[in-house]
C-alpha cells in the first residue's frame, strides 16, 4: 500500500462480495482496480467502499466461464458458511472446540443431518446429501456424525469443489456467497438462518438483503427447510418464476465471455492509469520547469553581482529539479541519474563543501569560478529541458502506439550469438588479466604517477587487441540477456580485472565496472525482479562503505596520513579536481585555442586514427605513446594532457588534473557546444533502456559505452 512494490494491485474476487466487510475498504485494502460480477456489487464498492467508477467494473468472474450446469446427480449441497468465534487460528484450540460443541452451529446442523424425517425422504429417493464444511470449519469435521449413509461429510481433500457444486441438484446454506454461483447454474436454493441476529455480529449487513433480493426462500427452522427440499424435488428441482426473475435481473452477464471482458477492462485500466501518470509526470515536470525558470533569472543575477556562493547552491538546486521528474521511473532513468550523481561528486560538492570559506574560491580568480559554475549550469539547464522534451514527446508517442506495434518478430537466434560471445570474453578476459597483472607486476615498488610516466606496454598487438575485445564480448552477451547466475558470472570476471588496476592506484576502471554492473541489474530488474529486498540492503550498506574506502584509498595512495579528517566530506571534496580543472583551464583557452588543427571534443578518435600501428608504418609517424609527455601534450588532441601541460610544474613527473566534457566542448565550439553534446547526451542516455531492450547492434554499442560513460563530467567528451 505504500508504494513500494511499485506495481498496480488488481484484485480479481473469488466471490460476491454482499457483506459490509472492513478489508475492502479503499483506504485500507490496498487494491487499486477491482472487477464485480453484478450492478448492485458494484454500486456496493463505490458507494460504501470508497471506490471510484474508474476502480471498479462489472465484467462477471473469469471462473463462471468454467460454471456450466452439466447433468442432473440426485445429490443435494449444503454449504453453512463459518463464524469467527470458532476460529482456529490460535493456539487453544481445545478450548475452541469446547465452545464449538456447545454452540447452536454445531447443534443444529447435527440436528439437521440426523433428522429422520430427512433421512427418510433421502433413502426413498436414492438421494445423496453433502454436508461440505467451511475451510475455517473442517478441523471440526470428525465432530459431526449422521445415522444414514446417505448423509456424506467429505473433507476439503476428498472432492472437487467446482465438480461438486455444478452437478448438485438443490443448494442450502445460511450466508455463503456460494450462493451466488448456485443462481448462477440455475440451481434452486435455500437459506436456512436459524441466527440471523448473532450472524450479524459476525459480519455488517450489504446491500443485499435475503428476504427482499435472496434467490430461494428464507427459513428459520428444520423441519420447514426440509419440507422446502422436498417440494422442490417434487416438482423436479425447478427454479420457482418468483426467484428466476430476481436472478435474471441480479447478473448483468450469463455467458462465457467473462475472461475476454475482465481482460479488456483491466487493459481500460491500465490505459488510464498510464494517462494519469503521464499527466501527474506533466504536473511535475512544469512545477519543475517553473522553479527552473525562476531560478535562472536568480543566478543571472548572481552571476552578474558576483555572488559566486549563491552559483554553487543554485548549481544543486538545479541538480535536483533534474533527478525531481527522473524518480518517476527510476529504473529507465539510472543511466540519467548516475549521470547526474556522478555531476554532483566531481562538479558540485567541492564547491558547496568550501562555501563556507571566506575566500571561498580559494586560490582562484573569481572570473575563473565564475566561468566554471556558468558552463556547469549551462549543462545542467541543458539536460533539464532536453528530458523534459523528449520525455513528453516520448509519452504521447506510447499513448498512440497499438498492441500490435509492440509485438515485432524477432528471428535471431539468440543462444547462437550468446554462446560465441561467451567464447570470445573467456579467451580474451585470460589476455586481459594477463595485461593487467604485467602492469601490476611492473609497478611493484613504485609511485603511483610512474604508470604515466615509466611504464609501456611491451605485449604484441595481437595480444593488445584480444584483450582489447573483452567489453564488447561482455556486452554481446549480455545483450541477449542471460540468466542472472550467468550475468553475476561474467559481471564478477569483469569487476576481477579491474583489481589489478586498483592495487596499483587507478581507482576509476574498479568504479566503473561496479556502476556498469549495478545498472546493468537495474535495467534487468524492471521486467524479471532481479533485486530482491537482501540485494538492496545489500547495495545500500555498501555505498557508504565504497566511499569511505576510496577515501582512505586516496591517502594510501600517496603514503599521506588520515589524520581525522572527515573521510566523507573529504571524499567529495578531492573529487572535486574536476571543478577545479575548469577553472584552471579558463586561464589556458586561448592559448590552447592558438595550437591549430586541434579538436579536444572527438580528440581520441583522432589520435586512434592518427597514431595507430598502420599511420606509423604508412605515413612514417612517430607515435607519441600514453604517457606525460612533451609530444602528448602539443601534437595529441588530449585537452588533459595539454591542459595539465600548461598548469603543472610536475606534468612529465605524471601529475595532472584530467579533463571535462564540458570544458571540452567548450573549448573547441564555445557555449553552443555545450548546449549541443549535452543535448546529444540525454538523448542517448534517455533511450539507452528501450536500446537496450530491443537486442541488436544498437544494443550492444549503447551498453559498452555505458561501460564508461558515468565518468564523463571528469572524463573526455
Amino acid at each position: 500500500r505504500m508504494g513500494i512494490y511499485g506495481f498496480n494491485n488488481i484484485f480479481l474476487e473469488h466471490g460476491i462480495t454482499q457483506n459490509d466487510l472492513k478489508c475492502l475498504y479503499k483506504e485500507c485494502s490496498g487494491i487499486d482496480f477491482i472487477t464485480t460480477a453484478t450492478i448492485k456489487e458494484t454500486e456496493f464498492f463505490i458507494d460504501k467502499f470508497g471506490y471510484s467508477s474508474n476502480e471498479v467494473k462489472c465484467t462477471g468472474f473469469a471462473r463462471y466461464d468454467c460454471l456450466v450446469k452439466e447433468k442432473r446427480s440426485n445429490k443435494i449441497l449444503f454449504m453453512p458458511t463459518w463464524r469467527s468465534e470458532f476460529d482456529t487460528d490460535n493456539n487453544d484450540y481445545e478450548y475452541n472446540k469446547r465452545k464449538f460443541l456447545f454452540s447452536d452451529y454445531y447443534k443444529q446442523i447435527q440436528n439437521y443431518i440426523n433428522n429422520e424425517k430427512l433421512i427418510e425422504f433421502l433413502e426413498e429417493n436414492d438421494l445423496e446429501f453433502i454436508l461440505y464444511l467451511h475451510d475455517k470449519i473442517q478441523p471440526y469435521k470428525n465432530e459431526f456424525k449422521s445415522g444414514s449413509k446417505k448423509i456424506i461429510i467429505p473433507s476439503k481433500e476428498e472432492v472437487n469443489f467446482h465438480d461438486m457444486l455444478i452437478n448438485c441438484d438443490y443448494f442450502i446454506t445460511d450466508y455463503s456467497s456460494v450462493a451466488f454461483d448456485a443462481a448462477y447454474l440455475k440451481i434452486p436454493i435455500q437459506y436456512f438462518q436459524y441466527d440471523i441476529n448473532e450472524f450479524r455480529n459476525h459480519l455488517g449487513e450489504g446491500y443485499f438483503l435475503y428476504e427482499k433480493d435472496g434467490f430461494g426462500p428464507v427459513i428459520t427452522n428444520i423441519n420447514d427447510s426440509i419440507d422446502n427440499i422436498i417440494s422442490s424435488f417434487n416438482g423436479g428441482f425447478n427454479v420457482t418464476a418468483h426467484y428466476k426473475k430476481r436472478r435474471d435481473l441480479f447478473f448483468k452477464y450469463v455467458d462465457r465471455n467473462n475472461c475476454k471482458r475482465i481482460n479488456n477492462a483491466i487493459n481500460s485500466y491500465e490505459e488510464l492509469v498510464k494517462k494519469q501518470n503521464i499527466n501527474k509526470g506533466f504536473i511535475v515536470n512544469k512545477i519543475c520547469s517553473y522553479f527552473v525558470f525562476c531560478l535562472t533569472i536568480l543566478y543571472i543575477l548572481s552571476y552578474a553581482f558576483n555572488f559566486v556562493k549563491a552559483l554553487a547552491v543554485f548549481n544543486l538546486i538545479y541538480l535536483i529539479l533534474i533527478i525531481v521528474p527522473l524518480l518517476r521511473e527510476p529504473k529507465k532513468n539510472i543511466y540519467l541519474i548516475l549521470l547526474c550523481v556522478a555531476i554532483f561528486t566531481f562538479l558540485i560538492g567541492k564547491p558547496l563543501i568550501c562555501i563556507n570559506m571566506n575566500d571561498w574560491w580559494y586560490k582562484y580568480n573569481i572570473n575563473n569560478t565564475k566561468f566554471a559554475e556558468l558552463l556547469i549550469a549551462i549543462s545542467e539547464v541543458t539536460i533539464f529541458c532536453t528530458f523534459n522534451v523528449i520525455n513528453k514527446v516520448n509519452q504521447k508517442r506510447l499513448m498512440k502506439r497499438t498492441k500490435n506495434n509492440d509485438k515485432k518478430i524477432n528471428n535471431i537466434n539468440y543462444n547462437i550469438i550468446r554462446n560465441i560471445s561467451l567464447v570470445l570474453f573467456s579467451i580474451s578476459f585470460i589476455f586481459t588479466l594477463i595485461v593487467e597483472i604485467d602492469k601490476l607486476i611492473f609497478m611493484h615498488g613504485k609511485s603511483y604517477e610512474m604508470l604515466y610516466t615509466v611504464y609501456s606496454n611491451n605485449f604484441s598487438s595481437i595480444v593488445n587487441f584480444i584483450a582489447g575485445i573483452m567489453p564488447t564480448a561482455m556486452c554481446i552477451y549480455l545483450v541477449t540477456f542471460p540468466t542472472k547466475k550467468n550475468s553475476i558470472v561474467i559481471l564478477f570476471l569483469y569487476v576481477i580485472t579491474c583489481i589489478p588496476s586498483f592495487i596499483i592506484g587507478v581507482r576509476n576502471p574498479l568504479v566503473l565496472s561496479l556502476l556498469f554492473s549495478l545498472s546493468y541489474f537495474i535495467i534487468r530488474d524492471i521486467n524479471e525482479k532481479w533485486i530482491k529486498k537482501i540485494e538492496k540492503t545489500f547495495v545500500l550498506i555498501l555505498i557508504p562503505i565504497g566511499i569511505f574506502i576510496l577515501s582512505v584509498f586516496n591517502y594510501v595512495r600517496d603514503n599521506e596520513s588520515i589524520g581525522n579528517k572527515d573521510l566523507f566530506k573529504d571524499f567529495f571534496y578531492l573529487q572535486g579536481v574536476t571543478f577545479d580543472t575548469i577553472r584552471i583551464s579558463y586561464d589556458n583557452i586561448d592559448t590552447i585555442r592558438s595550437l591549430n588543427n586541434k579538436n579536444y571534443t572527438f580528440g581520441p578518435f583522432i589520435d586512434y586514427i592518427k597514431y595507430n600501428t598502420i599511420s606509423q608504418k604508412v605515413f612514417k609517424i612517430k607515435d607519441i605513446g600514453n604517457s606525460n609527455s612533451i609530444e602528448k601534450a602539443l601534437k595529441g588532441n588530449s585537452f588533459a594532457h595539454i591542459n595539465s601541460f600548461l598548469s603543472r610544474k610536475d606534468y612529465l613527473q605524471g601529475h595532472g588534473y584530467g579533463s571535462s566534457y564540458i570544458i571540452e566542448t567548450y573549448v573547441d565550439y564555445g557555449y553552443f557546444g555545450v548546449v549541443i553534446f549535452n543535448i546529444i547526451l540525454t538523448i542517448f542516455l534517455f533511450f539507452a533502456y528501450d536500446i537496450i531492450r530491443k537486442k541488436n547492434l544498437m544494443s550492444v554499442i549503447i551498453l559498452e559505452a555505458s561501460t564508461t560513460i558515468f565518468l564523463i563530467p571528469r572524463a573526455e567528451a
